[in-house]
C-alpha cells in the first residue's frame, strides 16, 4: 500500500458551480428563474392565443423573456463571456472550509464517504462556468492545481472528474500534459466523450415530451392552448438557450460525442477562433487510445466508475443504448461498445478496459448514494492496491 496520499481535486459537474453576474450581483447559474416576470410578459399574448386558437405572439414573448433572464450567460462569437462573471470558488480543503461552504459542497458531492478513505484535508472542489470558454476553464483549473500543490507541498494531485468534469479533465490533460502534475484520474460517472443529451439540446424536437418539460403548475393553463402553440412555446425556450449560450460555448461543444461532432458543428457557423478550440477538443475525443497513451507515458493512471443499463432521459432520448440516464456508458468508459439494452456492454473496446467498473441500473445522480462505488473511489485515490478490475474480488467489473 502506498503511504503517500496525494490531494484529490473533484471537478464539478454541470449544475454544481454557482456563477454570479457581478454587474448586478445576480446568480446566472444555476438559473434563478423569475416565474412572476415571465407571467407578466405573456399574460396578454396568452389570452389572445386562447381566444384566437393560434399562436398570437406567446412563443415570441416567452423567447424574449427567457433570453432576458439568461442574458448573464451570453457569449460573444469567439465563445467568451460578455458579462463580468464570478464563479464561487472553494480554495481550501474540505476540512478547512467554512460551515456554509461545507454544507454546499456536501449537497453537491458525497464528500464524507470519500474523505473517510483519504481524509478531509485531502479533498478539494473545483468549480467553473459550465457554459463558458473551455480554454479559460482549464487555465483556471491549472492555477487551482498549482495553488493546491503549493499549499500541500506536493508535486502531483489526483483528479476526480464528475459528469461534465470528465470533458474538462480531458481538455486539461491534453494542454498541460507536459507539466507532469497529475497522478491519477478517477472519474465518477464522467462525461469523457460528452453526452448525447447535448445532441438533443442542439437539434432536438421536444414538443412530444411537453408533459416532462412544462411545469405541472402551468400544465392546466397551457392545456387551453392548441397543440401547435404549445410546441412553439417549448421550442422558443430551447431556441433562446441555444442562441444565447449553446452555439458559442466551447465547453458545450466539447460535450458533443465525437461521432456526431463534425456533422453538428458543420451545420452552425462558428468564428475561426471558436472552431479552432472546438476542433482541438474533438481530436482528443476522436482518439482516446492515443490520448491515454500520451498521458500514461507521463505516469498518469486512469480509472472510471460508471452506470449502465438505463436508456437516456426521455426528454432527450435518441436511442436505447446503455447509459446512466444522463451520460452514455460509451462516454464514461472511453469507448466501450454499448449496443441496445438487451445486449451486454463490451468493455474490450474501451481505452481503459481493465480500469472501468460498471454499476447496472445506477442513475447518474445515484452515484452519490452508491456506497460500493464511493468506497472504491476512495480506495483508488488512497493507495495502489487496486490497479485493475482483477485485483480485488470485492470490486468486480460488473456490479
Amino acid at each position: 500500500m502506498s503511504e503517500k496520499i496525494y490531494p484529490a481535486i473533484a471537478i464539478a459537474g454541470v449544475g454544481q458551480s454557482r456563477v454570479i453576474n457581478t454587474e448586478n450581483n445576480k446568480r446566472v447559474w444555476p438559473i434563478d428563474f423569475d416565474a412572476k416576470a415571465l407571467v407578466k410578459k405573456i399574460v396578454f399574448p396568452f389570452i389572445f392565443s386562447v381566444i384566437s386558437r393560434k399562436d398570437s405572439g406567446i412563443s415570441d414573448a416567452v423567447y424574449k423573456e427567457f433570453s432576458r433572464q439568461i442574458e448573464g450567460l451570453r457569449l460573444d462569437e469567439d465563445g467568451n463571456e460578455m458579462h463580468k462573471l464570478k464563479v464561487e470558488r472553494y480554495e481550501n480543503s474540505f476540512k478547512e472550509c467554512t460551515q456554509e461552504e461545507r454544507k454546499y459542497i456536501k449537497r453537491m458531492l458525497p464528500v464524507d464517504k470519500i474523505a473517510a478513505e483519504i481524509g478531509e484535508e485531502n479533498f478539494y472542489f473545483f468549480t467553473y462556468n459550465s457554459f463558458g470558454n473551455i480554454e479559460k476553464v482549464i487555465d483556471e483549473l491549472d492555477e487551482f492545481i498549482d495553488n493546491v500543490m503549493k499549499k500541500r507541498n506536493v508535486d502531483k494531485v489526483n483528479l476526480v472528474p464528475v459528469s461534465l468534469g470528465g470533458t474538462v479533465s480531458t481538455a486539461y490533460l491534453d494542454k498541460y500534459a507536459d507539466k507532469n502534475n497529475i497522478n491519477k484520474v478517477v472519474g465518477v460517472v464522467p462525461a469523457y466523450d460528452g453526452s448525447s443529451l447535448v445532441i438533443g439540446l442542439i437539434e432536438g424536437d421536444f414538443s412530444k415530451y411537453e408533459e416532462d418539460i412544462i411545469p405541472k403548475e402551468l400544465a392546466k393553463l397551457t392545456s387551453l392552448l392548441t397543440e401547435q402553440t404549445r410546441k412553439n412555446i417549448i421550442d422558443s425556450v430551447f431556441r433562446a438557450l441555444r442562441d444565447v449560450v449553446i452555439y458559442r460555448t466551447s465547453v458545450g461543444w466539447g460535450a458533443v460525442p465525437h461521432e456526431e461532432y463534425e456533422r453538428l458543428s458543420s451545420a452552425y457557423k462558428m468564428s475561426e477562433k471558436l472552431r479552432k478550440i472546438c476542433d482541438g477538443n474533438f481530436k482528443i475525443r476522436n482518439d482516446f487510445p492515443a490520448f491515454i497513451e500520451k498521458n500514461q507515458q507521463k505516469g498518469v493512471e486512469f480509472f472510471s466508475l460508471c452506470g449502465y443499463g438505463l436508456p437516456m432521459e426521455k426528454v432527450f432520448r435518441r436511442d436505447n443504448r446503455h447509459s446512466d440516464g444522463i451520460v452514455d456508458t460509451a462516454s464514461c468508459t472511453m469507448g466501450a461498445t454499448c449496443p441496445d439494452l438487451e445486449k451486454k456492454v463490451d468493455v474490450s473496446t474501451s481505452a481503459i478496459k481493465d480500469r472501468v467498473w460498471l454499476y447496472k441500473g445506477m442513475e447518474h445522480e445515484g452515484a452519490a448514494k452508491t456506497d460500493h462505488l464511493l468506497r472504491l473511489c476512495g480506495l483508488l485515490l488512497k493507495n495502489d492496491d487496486i490497479k485493475s478490475v482483477h485485483d480485488d474480488e470485492n470490486f468486480k467489473q460488473f456490479n
